[in-house]
């Protein structure tokens, strides 16, 4: 069974408080996002920000569905 066949309609919460997030270094730039390397609750953590002037509904629902799949094969 595929990861993704194994978790169909999982439902995780990825809201966070950024409050709660450490940011340590930039690792990449893409097009339309930076990734950080940091500390959430001790623990670390890649953290994306989307560049918010490229940002379009198709953009974020390509970007919460690229979540779902970083999350389930962590």
């Amino acid at each position: 069974m595929a990861a993704t066949e194994k978790f169909a309609g999982w439902r995780p919460c990825f809201e966070i408080d950024v409050k709660d997030l450490i940011y340590e270094e930039k690792i990449t730039e893409g097009g339309y996002g930076i990734v950080y390397l940091g500390k959430w609750h001790e623990t670390r953590v890649a953290i994306k920000e989307i560049k918010m002037e490229y940002v379009t509904q198709d953009k974020l629902d390509e970007f919460l569905s690229m979540l779902k799949i970083s999350n389930v094969f962590s």
